[in-house]
């Protein structure tokens, strides 16, 4: 049963008027129907001080890491996966800072880790036009260029506690990787209030969020694309306006023990594999890595 079947609060924690709420599920339901508003989530999203040190890291890892490049005003590198890849990204230290580049230095106030995301659609300002519409939140700024030109920026109040882009243009590739993970399968955000995180991206992007309760903590999943958005939070809403950060990734493998078997030979510490709670067998670095918690799994 998606979010916006039994809302009682608006992502601000204000309670909404009932009629205004079933209003508001309706437009978001009619619209998803008549049209996909964002295809996937492309690219993943990860500030670094510099590509060096990251890129040996993701390479010792059993991934293949492109050559570095810019991006945006950014340096970056990019990790590709089906549908869903993963972009590194750090600052440059010479000339007039990118508003990416700034959200970078940003970010590595608090250290290395997961910034947000980048969209994917066909047309991204048809989509940012009609996320406009059903947000009800003007798009003032891009990235860089001209109309249509680059990618357009989502207004944080969106996407609370992490920063997006919306983008036209192809999917990631389908890369061969040496740990042969296939997919980025789940991407991990913890929120301080699962169901409003969830209903703002029911309400602002149509999707579909289904919830669970899984021991002490409240989850939402969200289906983008070929990977899962899996929103995390405490069993009662904390107090305040509504927060987030990007906390980890989980990688799909279709030979779990071939790839376990690959990082151990590598010198990569694991956790014990386990049962995982959405079936098969799930393993992961028992610290994070850059800031971003890892985990594989697979049958």
């Amino acid at each position: 049963m998606p979010f916006s079947k039994f809302r009682t609060r608006e992502a601000d924690g204000r309670a909404p008027e009932t009629g205004a709420r079933e209003a508001s599920a309706s437009a978001v339901v009619t619209h998803a129907r008549s049209e996909r508003v964002v295809d996937s989530i492309a690219w993943v999203l990860a500030a670094v001080p510099s590509l060096g040190p990251a890129r040996k890291a993701w390479q010792k890892l059993g991934f293949a890491a492109s050559r570095p490049y810019e991006y945006a005003g950014c340096k970056a590198f990019d990790i590709e996966l089906p549908g869903s890849g993963l972009r590194f990204l750090a600052p440059v230290t010479t000339g007039e800072a990118s508003p990416l580049c700034e959200l970078v230095k940003g970010r590595l106030i608090n250290g290395a880790g997961l910034l947000g995301w980048i969209w994917a659609s066909a047309d991204a300002l048809r989509s940012a036009a009609a996320i406009e519409k059903l947000s009800s939140t003007e798009f003032v700024a891009k990235t860089n260029g001209s109309a249509g030109d680059g990618p357009v920026i989502i207004p944080p109040a969106l996407t609370p506690g992490i920063y997006s882009l919306l983008q036209s243009g192809p999917l990631p590739g389908a890369a061969e990787h040496p740990n042969r993970v296939t997919k980025l399968d789940q991407i991990v955000l913890t929120v301080s209030d699962t169901e409003a995180a969830a209903w703002a991206y029911e309400k602002n992007f149509a999707l579909t969020a289904k919830p669970a309760r899984v021991n002490d903590h409240y989850h939402a999943y969200l289906k983008v694309g070929e990977s899962l958005l899996e929103v995390v939070g405490p069993p009662s809403p904390a107090p305040g306006p509504l927060s987030g950060h990007l906390w980890g990734l989980a990688f799909r493998t279709d030979d779990f023990d071939p790839t376990v078997e690959y990082l151990e030979k590598a010198g990569v510490q694991l956790e014990t594999p386990h049962e995982a709670r959405q079936g098969g067998r799930i393993t992961g670095l028992p610290m994070q890595l850059g800031g971003i918690q890892i985990a594989f799994m697979g049958d």
